[in-house]
Order: structure tokens, then sequence, then C-alpha cells
């Protein structure tokens, strides 16, 4: 036989092909399946704050969104690239109680963070285009969640996913 010699090549095939297609199909070892589940439960068996963010309960998203927003408005206060120089209180701080006080001053320091960042920007375009970039972004995770959701078995031998 010749290498790359069609002939050969077909003869070849035409003696291998009957054999592989009549061995049988590998089996799974039977330790496979019970791995597999023990896997999947003890991933589920993980506290909320290890699992992935989009798992946690929506208080704790919304909690921890806030929280990021506060930190990035205490960096547009106390950072002296962002604040201009000096350490100022982020605004609403002397006043109020309770959780909703604690609510306007994240969003206080959330949207002046946001606005120390567009007044840097100097070019109108450029804030179009990562407004554009951004919205695109969105837009792509919504619907790869939405083909997901409806391509995605539910339940595989009754147990779900």
């Amino acid at each position: 036989m010749k290498p790359n010699d069609p002939e050969s090549e077909a003869v070849l095939a035409g003696w291998l092909h009957p054999r592989l297609r009549n061995l049988p199909a590998p089996a799974a070892p039977p330790t496979l399946l019970p791995a597999v589940l023990a896997r999947i439960a003890a991933q589920r068996a993980r506290p909320w704050w290890r699992r992935p963010w989009f798992d946690w309960p929506p208080a704790a998203r919304l909690f921890s969104a806030l929280l990021a927003l506060g930190l990035l408005g205490a960096a547009d206060h106390f950072a002296p690239p962002f604040a201009g120089g000096g350490v100022k209180l982020p605004r609403g701080l002397a006043g109020g109680a309770g959780s909703l006080h604690l609510l306007q001053v994240l969003l206080n320091a959330g949207a002046d963070s946001a606005a120390a960042l567009v007044a840097h920007i100097r070019a109108p375009y450029l804030l179009a285009a990562l407004c554009v970039v951004a919205l695109v972004y969105f837009c792509t995770v919504g619907l790869a969640t939405i083909f997901y959701q409806a391509a995605a078995p539910r339940s595989v031998s009754g147990f779900d996913l």
C-alpha cells in the first residue's frame, strides 16, 4: 500500500468500516452517574454567597450592587484624581437614619461618580460609543440567556437542573 493512494485508502476503508461499525458502544463506568449527581448536589448545598452572583437571593444582589455603587462613589469623593484634590464627605451623611438614608447616600454617591466619569470624557462621541457598546453587551447577554433558557433541558432522568 502506498501512502496517499486513493485506491488503497478505499480498500482500507471498505475493510475497516464494517468492523468499526460492529463494535459495541462504549459503556460509561458505573460510578459516573452517581459522581455527577453527587457533584450537582454538593454545588446546590453550597451557601448562597459561594454561588455565582446571579444565583444569590434578590435582596443580596441588590445590596451588593448598591455597595459597589457606594464604593465607586467613595472613590469619587475621596480620591484626589476624581474629587479634584482634598477630602470631602458624601452629601447627606450628617442627617437621617435607617436604611432609606443609606440607600439615598449610596445612590447619590453612585450618581456623583457617574457624573464625574462623564465629565472627564471630553468627546461626546466617545460617550455615545461607550453607551452603544454597553447596550449591545447587555442585549447580547439578555438574548443569550433567553436562548439558553429555551434550549436547555429542564431535567435529566427526573433530576431537575
